[in-house]
């Protein structure tokens, strides 16, 4: 038996890829970073084609229909298209990393975890009228 292997697939078939439940990791989510792209499905057996060419293919292919695509405006892509651009992702953006500031001596400044307000006094001493 020959099994065919589709290009979003994570693996072959085994007794796991009957159970729509099972984890396969992170390549089960996808993610669109770049603003003005929406997806769809193509729901009707009109002719629509992906507006990029696959590698090695000298002509523009189908959508299918059921077919999830993305576009923006007049441009429609395939899933493989669009991640072959760079256009959908496996893995949710990283959060950037805190930023840590070194105290200096002397310095007896305290943040408020909770309102993040910078208290310059944080001992409770009043300072003296200037």
């Amino acid at each position: 038996m020959n099994v065919m292997s589709h290009p979003l697939q994570t693996s072959t078939a085994t007794s796991d890829s009957t159970h729509p439940s099972v984890e396969r990791g992170n390549s089960n989510r996808l993610f669109i970073f770049d603003s003005g792209w929406q997806t769809a499905v193509k729901a009707t057996s009109v002719r629509e084609f992906c507006t990029t060419m696959a590698p090695g293919q000298d002509f523009y292919h189908s959508l299918l229909a059921n077919e999830i695509y993305v576009h923006q405006g007049t441009e429609k892509l395939c899933m493989s298209c669009a991640i072959r651009r760079g256009i959908v992702h496996f893995e949710a953006k990283k959060l950037r990393e805190a930023v840590v500031v070194p105290l200096t001596q002397g310095d007896e400044s305290a943040i408020d975890v909770d309102t993040g307000r910078i208290d310059q006094n944080p001992s409770g001493r009043q300072n003296p009228p200037l």
